[in-house]
């Protein structure tokens, strides 16, 4: 039912790429994996499938892909006429005498970054509905297949539809709502503001997630072998009922900062902090902000459009132009010592870059050492500890807000529990 297709298509492919190419090996792994589940036991999904149906069904797919290679396969199965639509089709649809849907209430009615739609089950288009639900009931013995009764769920959690009434949905929707907009902007000067979404979690913690462009999250997948792994993804990819790792508290150190200190950027933090230090004692002296920036911008012709980041956001080292920290250091008297400060800077820089794929090194040694099983009665929490990492957690997201708003910096990117907020 496609499968064959597929094979033929992947090998197909295969074949443009290079004998070492990462893509290639992975392809290679897969045809080899569903080669062996064709020949291992009838698809049953296949069998479900021919028993529900008979003439006049409609069967509905969410992905038009396979709209043309299901009628092809049922063409040759049954003695009777019946038509394949895609999900999207169903609001052109006449009413009929049966319909099969490929998959749950829960996967046709999600949208992407929307609101679950469920008009098809409020406005029916047959008054007969078969669901028939992935994956298999049980495995096949067959190697690197994952096993659907554990790893899976541990990674994408479902709630079944109809499982919680639609009041208690709504409670906890407006509970979500409530913290959300518990979060005020900042008036002072000192403070930096940036755009973040609020992302609900499970076990009564909340966070404010980054929506800058270049922003990232750490996101629990299954990897090809079928073991859980660690995927760095875009925040503005990430769904509700995926799991995440974040920092607990606000006390925990910011891991970029914990890790590159350990790789000995704390011995040069002197230097960053005497630098920043100085410029803070300008603008305090001088009064206000608006004056250093005038002062910097037109007797120093320094770029002054990050100076707030450079003096109050904690995850800035310096200017990222050496003309215009050498201009700042003019302005603060530290000229010679300059050339030695940003000798100290531009190592932090190069550590910090260097604790990135350190930091994401150790947080996916920890997440294979995780088990499945546990994460799903974890009831949607997992604490871990990490060298140089201070507290972390594995939350299952639960709610994330569409729109980003103004929050504080030292708001952004760190788990806190929900009583704190109302």
């Amino acid at each position: 039912m496609g499968i064959q297709s597929t094979i033929e298509l992947l090998a197909s492919n295969a074949q443009s790429l290079d004998d070492f190419n990462a893509i290639r090996v992975i392809v290679e792994r897969t045809l080899t994996l569903l080669e062996k589940l064709i020949h291992e036991r009838e698809n049953p999904i296949n069998e479900k499938l021919l028993q529900a149906l008979e003439e006049g069904a409609v069967v509905v797919v969410k992905d038009s892909f396979w709209v043309s290679p299901l009628t092809s396969h049922l063409e040759k199965s049954c003695d009777f006429p019946l038509r394949v639509i895609q999900f999207k089709r169903l609001l052109d649809e006449e009413i009929s005498h049966k319909m099969v849907y490929l998959g749950s209430p829960f996967y046709f009615s999600s949208r992407y970054r929307s609101e679950p739609d469920t008009r098809f089950l409020l406005d029916p288009k047959s008054a007969l509905n078969h669901f028939i639900l992935y994956p298999f009931g049980k495995s096949p013995d067959v190697d690197g297949l994952i096993d659907s009764s554990a790893i899976s769920r541990s990674v994408r959690y479902s709630l079944p539809f109809g499982s919680m009434p639609e009041m208690e949905m709504e409670a906890l929707r407006s509970e979500w709502e409530v913290i959300s907009a518990s979060a005020e902007p900042s008036n002072s000067e000192t403070e930096i503001m940036e755009m973040a979404r609020f992302v609900g979690l499970a076990n009564g913690h909340h966070m404010w997630m980054s929506a800058r462009p270049d922003s990232r999250c750490r996101v629990v997948v299954v990897s090809s072998e079928g073991v859980l792994e660690l995927e760095s993804r875009q925040t503005s990819e990430l769904h509700e009922g995926e799991l995440i790792v974040e920092r607990i508290g606000r006390s925990s150190p910011i891991l970029i900062d914990s890790v590159a200190d350990g790789l000995g950027a704390l011995r040069l933090r002197a230097s960053q902090s005497h630098w920043k230090d100085a410029l803070k004692q300008r603008i305090e002296e001088t009064g206000n902000l608006k004056a250093v920036q005038r002062s910097l911008s037109n007797e120093y012709g320094v770029d002054v459009q990050n100076l707030r980041h450079w003096v109050y956001d904690p995850r800035s080292i310096a200017p990222n132009s050496k003309s215009d920290f050498l201009g700042t250091c003019r302005y603060l008297g530290l000229i010679d010592s300059a050339e030695s400060l940003w000798t100290d800077l531009q190592a932090i820089r190069k550590l910090h870059l260097k604790a990135g794929g350190v930091i994401l090194a150790r947080l996916r040694s920890a997440v294979l050492a995780l088990s499945g099983d546990d994460l799903v009665k974890s009831g949607g929490m997992s604490s871990i500890h990490i060298e140089d990492c201070g507290a972390l957690g594995v939350f299952r997201v639960e709610y994330v807000e569409e729109t980003a708003v103004l929050i504080p910096i030292s708001m952004i990117d760190v788990v806190a529990k929900n009583d704190e907020a109302l």
